[in-house]
């Protein structure tokens, strides 16, 4: 009896071990390809993305095999480093993930090659900018700040009586504290052609970091 038991027992634990088998090969397996991609020296600003509550600005991308242009944000490409007012022609490696997390992005990229790195026709100047946070902001549409105000990053160039609002990264190369105040040389790059459009809220001022002049608490 003490026998019988315990081959029906092995049994079920073979029954167990085989199904968990053929659980993992049910599981979708990963894609890896590679495919052409282009980045525009223009940039946008998005609505907030995963993790972040506010809006970003992204690249405005083009993947060689598909129809439409989409946004990444700056670090999506593992080992491409973007610099504003350059446009590129790249060669990366995406994985499209058999079972994206439920909280997170479905594909991954990582730089082979950068074909080509030019820049866009665009005016250059540095200027003195200053620099802090600004709370309550309805960005343009409600699909930027999901119809709420959210918090964005004050600047004022010197000179200039008004103040507006960009994303916290909207300052190549620049990281913001929150509760400080900045006073910072920026260059200022201005694309020449701006295509208007309904769907993307295109970036008309670049800006790429150069000094920290001041720091101070606000």
């Amino acid at each position: 009896m003490k026998t019988f038991l315990l081959c029906a027992g092995c049994m079920l634990m073979s029954i167990s071990f085989s199904a968990c088998l053929n659980d993992d090969d049910d599981v979708p397996a990963d894609k890896v390809d590679s495919v052409g991609l282009y980045i525009s020296g223009l940039t946008c600003v998005t609505g907030p993305v995963w993790g972040v509550d506010y809006p970003m600005e992204a690249m405005m991308v083009k993947f060689a095999d598909r129809k439409d242009s989409t946004t990444l944000t700056f670090d999506r490409i593992d080992g491409f480093t973007y610099h504003r007012g350059h446009e590129y022609e790249l060669r990366i490696e995406r994985t499209i993930l058999g079972m994206p997390p439920a909280d997170g992005l479905g594909e991954k990229y990582r730089l082979l090659e950068i074909l080509s790195d030019k820049e866009i026709d665009a005016t250059r100047e540095e200027v003195h900018l200053s620099v802090k946070s600004v709370a309550d902001v309805l960005w343009g549409d409600e699909s930027h700040s999901q119809g709420h105000p959210v918090p964005g990053m004050g600047v004022q160039e010197e000179g200039e009586d008004t103040w507006w609002v960009i994303p916290y990264n909207g300052i190549e190369g620049f990281k913001y504290e929150e509760s400080y105040s900045y006073e910072l040389i920026v260059e200022k790059i201005v694309p020449k052609e701006i295509p208007e459009s309904t769907r993307w809220s295109f970036t008309t001022t670049q800006y790429v970091w150069k000094q920290t002049l001041s720091k101070s608490e606000k």
